[in-house]
């Protein structure tokens, strides 16, 4: 099992998404439309800051709105982790039920 240093969680939506990146006790939020161009000006160079061995981006799986996104990071080397919505629902529920 692999210890990543920096997980980037987005949130995907028809014509944006936002992006949460935690590392180092850091919490940096940013908000990019979704389209190459954008993806060129602010993904790319944001997450090159970072070894992509260290770093797992995980989406929602949202029909065909994170495929763009998805594919993007993949074809440049980045592990992509597209996540089932409803895994997500059982999981919030799952945790609901743990007593502490």
């Amino acid at each position: 099992m692999n210890n990543y240093k920096i997980v980037v969680g987005v949130d995907v939506s028809k014509n944006s998404f936002t992006a949460t990146v935690l590392y180092d006790n850091k919490k940096e939020t940013f908000e990019v439309k979704s389209d190459p161009v954008e993806f060129e000006k602010k993904i790319k160079p944001y997450l090159k800051k970072f070894k992509q061995s260290d770093m797992l981006i995980i989406m929602e799986h949202t029909g065909v709105y994170h495929l763009k996104l998805a594919n993007y990071l993949y074809e440049n080397g980045y592990k992509v982790a597209v996540i089932n919505p409803f895994s997500i629902k059982s999981l919030w529920k799952l945790n609901d039920r743990v007593k502490t």
